[in-house]
Parts: structure tokens; C-alpha cells; sequence
């Protein structure tokens, strides 16, 4: 019996760490589209509200993406805008910085510009110039 062990426990040993390691790849796969789903849905349901003026709920679903990925721009434009809804230009502007911000550190971090950041420093200059903080 002994003699058995000992001639299939490598080749056993080895078939186990494949296995790990197919199981941990599909799973790594799996979870990274999983993320891209869940950004997109949150997307599209913070878009659905947006133009349906219901204005806290976009802001929830928009929050939803950026703790997700805080390089979503899409995400930082869209809670902007229901904050303008709401009266508060005030947050909209915060919130149009913090896109900004994120757009700089990966620009700094990897040398991309994040696609639609143009839409994050229009909209804060809309706001500026409509306060006439900005000529």
C-alpha cells in the first residue's frame, strides 16, 4: 500500500496544484467581469434616475460606482449633475474636483487621460461661470 502512495503522490500533488490554479484564474475572471457588470448596471440605474430627476437615488447609484472604480468618469459627471438637480452647486463642484482629481492621479500614476474627463472640467467651469467665479 505504501508503495502505491509513493508513486502517485507527486503526480497527484501536481494535478491538485493545477487544479488550484485553473479554479483561482476562472475565478479571477469571473470576479473581474462581475465588477465590470456591477459598474455598468449601477451606471445605467444612476443614468435611468438622473433623467427621471429622482436625484438621491442617482447620487446612491453613482456613489456605488466610484467605490468600485474611482477612475469612473462617467460616474463623477452624473452625480455632479444631481447635485445640480437638487439645488446644491455647491457639492456639484466637489464632486466635479474629485473626478478631476482622479483623472490627474491616473494621468500622473500610468500617463492616460481617462476617456470623457473633458465633461468633468466643463462642468465645473459651467458652474463657476454661472456664479461669476469664472470668466
Amino acid at each position: 500500500m505504501k508503495e502505491w502512495i509513493k508513486k502517485f503522490q507527486l503526480p497527484l500533488l501536481a494535478a491538485t496544484i493545477v487544479i488550484v490554479v485553473v479554479a483561482g484564474a476562472i475565478f479571477g475572471v469571473s470576479a473581474a467581469g462581475s465588477k465590470e457588470n456591477k459598474i455598468k448596471k449601477n451606471l445605467n440605474l444612476g443614468d435611468k434616475y438622473l433623467s427621471e430627476a429622482r436625484y438621491e437615488e442617482a447620487i446612491v447609484e453613482y456613489e456605488k460606482v466610484i467605490a468600485i472604480d474611482p477612475r469612473q468618469v462617467p460616474a463623477y459627471v452624473g452625480m455632479a449633475e444631481a447635485y445640480e438637480g437638487l439645488g446644491n452647486t455647491e457639492k456639484a463642484v466637489e464632486i466635479y474636483e474629485q473626478g478631476i482629481a482622479a483623472v490627474e492621479e491616473a494621468k500622473l500614476a500610468e500617463g492616460i487621460v481617462l476617456e470623457g474627463s473633458e465633461r468633468l472640467y466643463i462642468g465645473e467651469a459651467l458652474i463657476l461661470e454661472s456664479q461669476g467665479l469664472l470668466e
